[in-house]
């Protein structure tokens, strides 16, 4: 039984390997397709680029981990049904079940690190990388001056270039704005052509100009000449500009702006903010409704006017409120009318605003009971997609890479799209979170029951050849027509 298991784990492992690197290059163009506009042309060095890829892929662990269980144990009973040697296991005597049980094994140990990933790497991972990507965002876009078109990426400068040399690296025609000192424009800069050099280190630019002009208007002088506006003019064969890039160098923010995230939080964190959370809302929903009571529906007065209201209508204290209202001559019915509408109408914006609130303390609270049911969620499917995966791979009785990477592909989507289909209800509050995180597993887990009780009984759920095999008959038919068709021509 040892060389069994060993046989089995050998023909998985290596699956198992090669789709998991698959799923998580797959997912990371996806994120690279995502942010490709934030990371191109901001002069990001190699090491930024290879952490945010590594912090990237250690962020998707926990999705292609699923897939790689389900696509690999699909695979590998595809081959060993495919080859007869699963035949051969159970002529032997050994059910499908304990085929599969060093697999599910397996599952059940990637299950729980899965669970440890997401609760104590994952939560640092997201911190890190959406700190990360939030620096990358603010980083300003390298210098790189374009044609025809004013460039203003340099603090106080604003160059424009009519036509560049790819070859030559010159520039001609060169108008440069210096707003450094805040007054207009003020002094300008013309050059026939001029060159654009980086420093090694590139902290500092050095723009080369030859024959060129720059025009200074100086600042008017006081008293009787006041309104003169004298102006500086410098001819000039060859010119250098120094501009200083150190400014432009990617500054690393505080990772303590994110980390109170419902992405960036374990278990027991989230069990403690959501407490928290349900707690402030509670009493946030208690003080408003007492606070509406007491301003609006039930106006409280102090004593004096208290004490001379009871005095002055003790007596219909107990009528109707259409007796009582009928005691009041026109003009003070005017005022209680228009009293009763402010106060109503007042009522009317605090529950709105009241309602607006509350709805985004929902919402926030959802989130955090989403983030904390995904982490059972996402590990426990690699235990439930094994069960699909295995027993649908002793079924179809197909290996290799083609028709059981459609399948399992096609399953993990159904999976992903109602697992996200719940989560955004669940965020909406349109549903239940518990409901909205768990409705992908209640679903597959029939469908994981059925399928292994099927492949343990030897029973065909579907035979694709009972699709294929008529499509490749009509179409060997249908050359056979075409080609009896030409020897009739001739």
């Amino acid at each position: 039984m040892k060389k069994l298991n060993l046989f089995i784990l050998k023909s998985f492992i290596g699956p198992f390997i090669a789709t998991f690197f698959v799923a998580i290059f797959v997912l990371l163009m996806q994120f690279l397709w995502r942010y490709i506009d934030d990371i191109v042309g901001k002069g990001l060095g190699f090491d930024i680029v290879a952490q945010l890829l590594g912090l990237a892929s250690t962020t998707m662990v926990p999705t292609a981990l699923p897939l790689a269980i389900l696509l690999s144990s699909l695979m590998t009973f595809g081959n060993l049904a495919e080859h007869n040697e699963l035949v051969a296991m159970k002529a032997a005597g050994i059910s499908l079940f304990r085929i599969m049980q060093p697999l599910m094994w397996f599952a059940v140990l990637t299950m729980v690190g899965a669970f440890l990933f997401s609760n104590y790497v994952l939560p640092v991972a997201n911190l890190k990388g959406r700190t990360l990507i939030y620096d990358i965002k603010k980083q300003p876009a390298e210098v790189m001056i374009p044609e025809g078109s004013f460039y203003n990426g340099i603090d106080g400068r604003s160059i424009r270039v009519a036509k560049k040399d790819d070859d030559t690296n010159m520039m001609y025609n060169i108008l440069i704005y210096d707003h450094s000192e805040n007054r207009g424009n003020n002094f300008v800069t013309q050059a026939d052509s001029g060159t654009l050099v980086f420093t090694k280190n590139r902290d500092y630019l050095i723009l080369t100009l030859f024959n060129g002009t720059s025009y200074d208007e100086k600042k008017p002088k006081r008293g009787r000449d006041a309104f003169a506006y004298p102006m500086e003019r410098i001819i000039f064969q060859r010119e250098q500009l120094l501009f200083d890039l150190t400014d432009l160098d990617m500054e690393r923010s505080d990772e303590d702006l994110f980390k109170n995230n419902y992405q960036m939080l374990s278990v027991d964190q989230l069990t403690y903010t959501i407490d928290s959370l349900n707690v402030e809302t509670s009493a946030r929903r208690d003080k408003f409704t007492q606070n509406l009571l007491q301003r609006n529906y039930f106006k409280r007065l102090n004593k004096d006017q208290d004490a001379q209201l009871k005095t002055n209508f003790a007596d219909l204290e107990r009528q109707p409120f259409d007796t009582l209202y009928n005691q009041f001559n026109s003009r003070m019915k005017t005022i209680l009318v228009s009293s009763a509408l402010s106060y109503a109408r007042s009522a009317q914006t605090q529950l709105h605003s009241a309602s607006i609130t509350m709805s985004n303390k929902k919402s926030w609270l959802n989130k955090h009971k989403i983030a904390w049911h995904k982490k059972f969620t996402y590990s426990f499917a690699c235990l439930l997609l094994f069960f699909v995966g295995a027993p649908l791979g002793a079924i179809i009785r197909k290996g290799g890479m083609g028709l059981p990477t459609v399948i399992s592909i096609l399953l993990f989507l159904l999976y992903y799209i109602i697992s996200i289909t719940g989560e955004k209800y669940g965020k909406e509050g349109a549903a239940d979170p518990t409901i909205g995180m768990w409705v992908a597993t209640i679903v597959f887990i029939p469908l994981g029951v059925y399928l292994t009780i099927q492949a343990s009984r030897d029973r065909v759920v579907f035979n694709i050849d009972k699709y294929i095999v008529p499509i490749q008959n009509a179409i060997t038919r249908f050359m056979a027509f075409r080609r009896y068709r030409r020897m009739k021509k001739r």
